[in-house]
Protein backbone atom coordinates (compact mmCIF):
# COMPACT_ATOMS: atom_id res chain seq x y z
CA UNK A 1 0.00 0.00 0.00
CA UNK A 2 2.86 2.09 0.83
CA UNK A 3 4.39 2.14 -3.04
CA UNK A 4 0.79 2.84 -4.37
CA UNK A 5 0.18 6.09 -2.03
CA UNK A 6 3.73 7.41 -3.30
CA UNK A 7 3.06 6.89 -6.91
CA UNK A 8 -0.47 8.45 -6.36
CA UNK A 9 1.42 11.32 -4.78
CA UNK A 10 3.56 11.98 -7.49
CA UNK A 11 1.41 12.17 -10.47
CA UNK A 12 -1.24 14.28 -8.06
CA UNK A 13 1.56 17.14 -8.09
CA UNK A 14 0.81 17.21 -12.20
CA UNK A 15 -2.91 16.69 -12.04
CA UNK A 16 -3.25 19.70 -14.40
CA UNK A 17 -0.64 19.75 -16.65
CA UNK A 18 -1.60 16.05 -17.58
CA UNK A 19 -4.94 16.79 -17.90
CA UNK A 20 -4.16 19.38 -20.00
CA UNK A 21 -1.90 17.00 -21.93
CA UNK A 22 -4.88 14.14 -22.31
CA UNK A 23 -7.04 17.03 -23.86
CA UNK A 24 -9.50 17.75 -21.13
CA UNK A 25 -11.11 21.16 -22.06
CA UNK A 26 -9.48 21.42 -25.21
CA UNK A 27 -10.75 20.79 -28.71
CA UNK A 28 -9.45 19.39 -31.64
CA UNK A 29 -8.69 20.29 -35.36
CA UNK A 30 -10.55 17.22 -36.63
CA UNK A 31 -14.15 17.12 -37.83
CA UNK A 32 -14.93 14.25 -35.78
CA UNK A 33 -14.41 14.89 -31.93
CA UNK A 34 -11.18 12.36 -31.25
CA UNK A 35 -12.02 9.50 -28.23
CA UNK A 36 -11.66 10.09 -24.66
CA UNK A 37 -8.45 8.48 -23.38
CA UNK A 38 -9.46 5.50 -20.72
CA UNK A 39 -7.36 4.15 -18.45
CA UNK A 40 -3.44 3.34 -18.96
CA UNK A 41 -2.58 -0.32 -18.81
CA UNK A 42 0.68 -1.18 -17.25
CA UNK A 43 2.91 -3.60 -15.74
CA UNK A 44 4.48 -3.58 -11.93
CA UNK A 45 6.28 -6.14 -10.44
CA UNK A 46 5.04 -8.80 -12.78
CA UNK A 47 1.52 -7.48 -12.61
CA UNK A 48 -1.35 -5.61 -14.49
CA UNK A 49 -2.47 -2.46 -13.35
CA UNK A 50 -4.90 0.45 -14.36
CA UNK A 51 -5.00 4.14 -14.22
CA UNK A 52 -6.32 7.33 -15.32
CA UNK A 53 -3.96 9.65 -17.11
CA UNK A 54 -5.12 12.15 -14.58
CA UNK A 55 -3.14 10.13 -12.11
CA UNK A 56 -6.41 9.02 -10.28
CA UNK A 57 -8.44 5.01 -9.33
CA UNK A 58 -5.24 2.89 -9.94
CA UNK A 59 -6.41 -0.44 -9.61
CA UNK A 60 -4.17 -3.68 -9.48
CA UNK A 61 -5.84 -6.47 -11.53
CA UNK A 62 -3.43 -9.34 -11.28
CA UNK A 63 -1.77 -10.67 -8.35
CA UNK A 64 0.76 -13.84 -9.49
CA UNK A 65 3.46 -11.76 -10.64
CA UNK A 66 3.73 -13.47 -13.53
CA UNK A 67 2.67 -11.15 -16.80
CA UNK A 68 4.72 -10.36 -19.46
CA UNK A 69 2.90 -8.45 -22.23
CA UNK A 70 -0.88 -7.21 -22.18
CA UNK A 71 -3.71 -5.90 -24.38
CA UNK A 72 -7.17 -4.09 -23.76
CA UNK A 73 -10.05 -5.59 -26.53
CA UNK A 74 -11.54 -2.57 -28.83
CA UNK A 75 -13.83 -2.64 -26.81
CA UNK A 76 -12.25 -2.30 -23.97
CA UNK A 77 -14.51 -5.21 -22.00
CA UNK A 78 -11.12 -7.65 -21.91
CA UNK A 79 -7.24 -8.17 -21.27
CA UNK A 80 -5.23 -10.58 -23.63
CA UNK A 81 -2.04 -10.85 -21.92
CA UNK A 82 1.10 -13.31 -22.00
CA UNK A 83 1.33 -14.78 -18.80
CA UNK A 84 4.17 -17.29 -17.36
CA UNK A 85 2.00 -19.17 -14.49
CA UNK A 86 2.02 -22.27 -16.23
CA UNK A 87 5.33 -22.47 -16.33
CA UNK A 88 5.88 -20.98 -19.80
CA UNK A 89 4.56 -17.85 -21.58
CA UNK A 90 1.28 -18.96 -22.34
CA UNK A 91 -1.51 -16.42 -24.09
CA UNK A 92 -4.83 -15.59 -21.70
CA UNK A 93 -8.08 -13.92 -21.75
CA UNK A 94 -9.35 -12.25 -19.19
CA UNK A 95 -12.24 -9.47 -18.38
CA UNK A 96 -10.83 -5.90 -17.86
CA UNK A 97 -10.66 -6.18 -14.15
CA UNK A 98 -8.72 -8.91 -13.59
CA UNK A 99 -11.46 -11.76 -13.40
CA UNK A 100 -12.75 -14.07 -15.53
CA UNK A 101 -9.00 -15.58 -16.74
CA UNK A 102 -9.09 -17.96 -19.28
CA UNK A 103 -5.67 -20.23 -20.72
CA UNK A 104 -5.92 -19.47 -24.76
CA UNK A 105 -2.86 -21.41 -25.55
CA UNK A 106 -1.65 -24.68 -24.20
CA UNK A 107 1.57 -25.23 -25.76
CA UNK A 108 4.70 -26.02 -23.84
CA UNK A 109 6.61 -23.55 -25.79
CA UNK A 110 6.50 -19.85 -25.74
CA UNK A 111 3.30 -17.68 -26.93
CA UNK A 112 3.36 -14.19 -25.90
CA UNK A 113 2.88 -10.44 -27.70
CA UNK A 114 -1.16 -10.65 -27.56
CA UNK A 115 -3.01 -8.49 -30.13
CA UNK A 116 -6.40 -8.18 -30.62
CA UNK A 117 -8.28 -7.96 -34.04
CA UNK A 118 -10.37 -4.74 -34.43
CA UNK A 119 -13.45 -6.31 -34.01
CA UNK A 120 -12.58 -7.97 -31.22
CA UNK A 121 -12.93 -12.08 -32.43
CA UNK A 122 -9.25 -13.07 -33.00
CA UNK A 123 -6.10 -12.43 -31.22
CA UNK A 124 -2.63 -12.64 -32.98
CA UNK A 125 0.33 -13.82 -31.04
CA UNK A 126 3.61 -14.60 -31.05
CA UNK A 127 4.64 -18.39 -31.04
CA UNK A 128 7.65 -20.23 -30.79
CA UNK A 129 8.49 -23.34 -32.69
CA UNK A 130 11.36 -25.84 -32.90
CA UNK A 131 13.08 -27.65 -35.64
CA UNK A 132 15.86 -30.04 -35.39
CA UNK A 133 16.40 -28.02 -31.90
CA UNK A 134 16.11 -24.37 -33.44
CA UNK A 135 13.66 -22.31 -31.63
CA UNK A 136 12.10 -20.13 -34.72
CA UNK A 137 9.42 -17.59 -33.66
CA UNK A 138 6.61 -16.71 -35.73
CA UNK A 139 3.14 -15.18 -35.93
CA UNK A 140 0.07 -16.99 -35.62
CA UNK A 141 -3.95 -16.09 -35.01
CA UNK A 142 -6.45 -17.99 -33.34
CA UNK A 143 -10.54 -17.06 -32.10
CA UNK A 144 -10.51 -14.72 -28.90
CA UNK A 145 -13.36 -17.04 -27.28
CA UNK A 146 -13.95 -20.66 -27.12
CA UNK A 147 -14.19 -22.44 -29.23
CA UNK A 148 -10.42 -21.07 -30.06
CA UNK A 149 -9.17 -23.60 -32.50
CA UNK A 150 -6.11 -24.47 -33.61
CA UNK A 151 -3.45 -21.33 -34.30
CA UNK A 152 -2.72 -20.67 -37.90
CA UNK A 153 0.90 -19.56 -38.26
CA UNK A 154 0.62 -16.31 -40.72
CA UNK A 155 4.48 -15.79 -41.21
CA UNK A 156 7.28 -18.63 -42.47
CA UNK A 157 10.56 -18.02 -40.08
CA UNK A 158 13.50 -20.04 -41.31
CA UNK A 159 17.77 -20.47 -41.23
CA UNK A 160 19.46 -19.25 -44.49
CA UNK A 161 20.82 -22.41 -46.70
CA UNK A 162 24.27 -21.70 -45.05
CA UNK A 163 23.16 -21.23 -41.58
CA UNK A 164 24.41 -17.85 -41.55
CA UNK A 165 21.06 -15.95 -41.21
CA UNK A 166 18.23 -16.46 -39.02
CA UNK A 167 14.59 -14.70 -39.57
CA UNK A 168 12.07 -14.65 -37.39
CA UNK A 169 8.06 -12.42 -37.18
CA UNK A 170 7.34 -11.41 -33.35
CA UNK A 171 5.33 -8.86 -31.89
CA UNK A 172 2.06 -8.24 -34.07
CA UNK A 173 0.27 -5.20 -33.45
CA UNK A 174 -3.67 -5.46 -35.25
CA UNK A 175 -4.58 -2.48 -37.49
CA UNK A 176 -7.25 -0.11 -35.34
CA UNK A 177 -9.00 0.25 -38.93
CA UNK A 178 -8.55 -2.68 -40.78
CA UNK A 179 -6.83 -6.25 -41.12
CA UNK A 180 -3.37 -5.12 -41.42
CA UNK A 181 -1.18 -6.80 -38.63
CA UNK A 182 1.89 -5.10 -38.09
CA UNK A 183 4.76 -6.77 -37.18
CA UNK A 184 8.61 -6.98 -36.59
CA UNK A 185 10.87 -9.18 -39.23
CA UNK A 186 13.68 -9.85 -36.83
CA UNK A 187 16.95 -11.08 -38.88
CA UNK A 188 20.09 -12.74 -36.64
CA UNK A 189 23.41 -12.78 -38.87
CA UNK A 190 26.52 -14.67 -38.45
CA UNK A 191 28.63 -12.15 -36.87
CA UNK A 192 25.99 -11.44 -33.93
CA UNK A 193 24.08 -8.56 -35.34
CA UNK A 194 20.37 -7.79 -34.90
CA UNK A 195 17.99 -6.06 -37.68
CA UNK A 196 14.48 -5.60 -36.79
CA UNK A 197 12.23 -3.96 -39.55
CA UNK A 198 8.92 -3.42 -39.04
CA UNK A 199 6.81 -4.63 -41.63
CA UNK A 200 3.05 -5.11 -42.65
CA UNK A 201 1.16 -8.11 -43.50
CA UNK A 202 -2.24 -9.48 -43.81
CA UNK A 203 -4.28 -10.98 -41.10
CA UNK A 204 -5.91 -13.21 -42.69
CA UNK A 205 -3.39 -14.79 -45.17
CA UNK A 206 0.04 -13.10 -44.20
CA UNK A 207 0.71 -12.26 -47.17
CA UNK A 208 3.20 -9.08 -46.99
CA UNK A 209 2.36 -6.09 -47.82
CA UNK A 210 5.12 -3.82 -49.89
CA UNK A 211 5.51 -1.09 -46.92
CA UNK A 212 9.26 -1.04 -45.60
CA UNK A 213 11.11 1.41 -43.34
CA UNK A 214 14.84 1.74 -42.34
CA UNK A 215 14.86 1.54 -39.08
CA UNK A 216 15.45 -1.15 -36.23
CA UNK A 217 11.79 -1.69 -33.86
CA UNK A 218 12.02 -3.74 -30.95
CA UNK A 219 8.35 -2.48 -30.29
CA UNK A 220 5.67 -0.39 -31.89
CA UNK A 221 2.22 0.56 -31.55
CA UNK A 222 -0.20 2.21 -34.28
CA UNK A 223 -2.31 6.08 -33.57
CA UNK A 224 -5.24 5.41 -33.66
CA UNK A 225 -6.32 6.44 -37.20
CA UNK A 226 -4.17 3.19 -38.37
CA UNK A 227 -1.73 5.78 -40.53
CA UNK A 228 1.54 6.14 -38.37
CA UNK A 229 2.70 4.01 -36.05
CA UNK A 230 5.12 4.92 -32.89
CA UNK A 231 8.32 2.75 -32.34
CA UNK A 232 10.92 1.61 -30.04
CA UNK A 233 13.92 2.08 -32.10
CA UNK A 234 17.36 0.87 -31.49
CA UNK A 235 20.18 3.13 -32.06
CA UNK A 236 22.96 1.20 -31.47
CA UNK A 237 23.65 0.02 -34.90
CA UNK A 238 22.27 -3.38 -34.35
CA UNK A 239 24.74 -5.42 -32.48
CA UNK A 240 23.08 -4.75 -28.92
CA UNK A 241 21.10 -2.83 -27.34
CA UNK A 242 23.27 -0.14 -26.49
CA UNK A 243 20.44 2.59 -26.42
CA UNK A 244 17.07 2.95 -27.75
CA UNK A 245 14.71 6.08 -27.91
CA UNK A 246 11.14 6.47 -29.65
CA UNK A 247 9.95 7.32 -32.93
CA UNK A 248 6.82 7.09 -35.12
CA UNK A 249 6.61 6.82 -39.03
CA UNK A 250 4.15 6.93 -41.59
CA UNK A 251 2.51 4.19 -43.32
CA UNK A 252 3.43 5.92 -46.77
CA UNK A 253 6.44 6.77 -45.56
CA UNK A 254 9.95 4.39 -45.44
CA UNK A 255 11.74 6.48 -42.66
CA UNK A 256 10.71 7.21 -39.09
CA UNK A 257 11.42 10.58 -36.93
CA UNK A 258 12.47 10.94 -33.55
CA UNK A 259 9.90 11.70 -30.93
CA UNK A 260 12.36 11.66 -27.91
CA UNK A 261 15.87 12.45 -27.75
CA UNK A 262 18.07 9.54 -29.09
CA UNK A 263 20.85 9.96 -26.18
CA UNK A 264 22.50 7.49 -24.50
CA UNK A 265 22.73 9.42 -21.34
CA UNK A 266 19.09 9.46 -20.81
CA UNK A 267 19.09 5.78 -20.66
CA UNK A 268 16.99 3.26 -22.94
CA UNK A 269 13.27 3.87 -23.48
CA UNK A 270 10.82 1.26 -24.35
CA UNK A 271 7.15 0.04 -24.99
CA UNK A 272 5.76 2.92 -26.56
CA UNK A 273 1.25 3.15 -26.41
CA UNK A 274 -0.32 5.86 -28.21
CA UNK A 275 -3.70 7.42 -26.83
CA UNK A 276 -6.90 6.71 -28.21
CA UNK A 277 -7.28 10.26 -28.73
CA UNK A 278 -3.93 10.77 -30.81
CA UNK A 279 -2.24 13.37 -28.58
CA UNK A 280 -0.32 11.42 -26.20
CA UNK A 281 2.45 8.77 -26.76
CA UNK A 282 3.38 6.76 -23.17
CA UNK A 283 7.17 5.20 -23.36
CA UNK A 284 8.96 3.66 -20.23
CA UNK A 285 12.08 5.23 -19.22
CA UNK A 286 14.94 3.10 -17.51
CA UNK A 287 14.57 -0.82 -16.44
CA UNK A 288 14.62 -3.48 -18.69
CA UNK A 289 11.44 -2.50 -20.69
CA UNK A 290 9.49 -5.43 -19.21
CA UNK A 291 6.50 -5.83 -16.27
CA UNK A 292 9.15 -7.32 -13.31
CA UNK A 293 11.90 -4.02 -14.29
CA UNK A 294 9.68 -1.69 -15.60
CA UNK A 295 11.58 1.81 -15.41
CA UNK A 296 9.02 4.87 -14.79
CA UNK A 297 6.08 5.92 -17.55
CA UNK A 298 6.35 9.28 -19.62
CA UNK A 299 4.05 10.88 -21.27
CA UNK A 300 5.13 13.11 -24.66
CA UNK A 301 3.40 14.80 -27.33
CA UNK A 302 3.27 12.97 -30.59
CA UNK A 303 5.66 15.91 -31.72
CA UNK A 304 8.20 15.64 -29.42
CA UNK A 305 6.71 18.59 -26.89
CA UNK A 306 6.03 18.07 -23.44
CA UNK A 307 8.00 15.41 -22.47
CA UNK A 308 7.19 14.75 -18.41
CA UNK A 309 7.17 11.50 -15.57
CA UNK A 310 3.76 10.40 -15.20
CA UNK A 311 4.17 7.28 -12.85
CA UNK A 312 7.19 5.82 -11.57
CA UNK A 313 7.83 1.71 -11.17
CA UNK A 314 5.31 1.02 -14.16
CA UNK A 315 5.72 0.12 -18.07
CA UNK A 316 2.90 1.20 -20.11
CA UNK A 317 1.26 -1.73 -22.34
CA UNK A 318 -2.26 -0.28 -23.77
CA UNK A 319 -4.64 2.38 -23.12
CA UNK A 320 -8.27 1.71 -23.25
CA UNK A 321 -11.00 4.09 -25.08
CA UNK A 322 -13.13 5.27 -22.44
Amino acid sequence: MRSRRLDLALVSTTLTALAAAAGVGTSTASAQPAPANGALLFGRGGNLYTVLPTGAVLRQLTTSGTVTNAQCSPDGTKIASSDRSSGNDDAWTMKADGSQKVRVTTSALSQTDPSWSRDGSKIAFTGERRVNGVSYYDVYRLNSSAPDGSAIRLTSSRLAGDGSERWDYVAPRWSPVNNTILITEGVNYFDGNVGRAPKLIDGSTGAARANYWSVDALSCDWNPGGSAFVLNADKSGGHQTDYNCIQKAAVSAHTATDVTSCNPAVGNQWSTVWSPDGLLIAYAQGGLGTPQTPGSTYFIKPDGTRNRLFLANALPLDWKRS
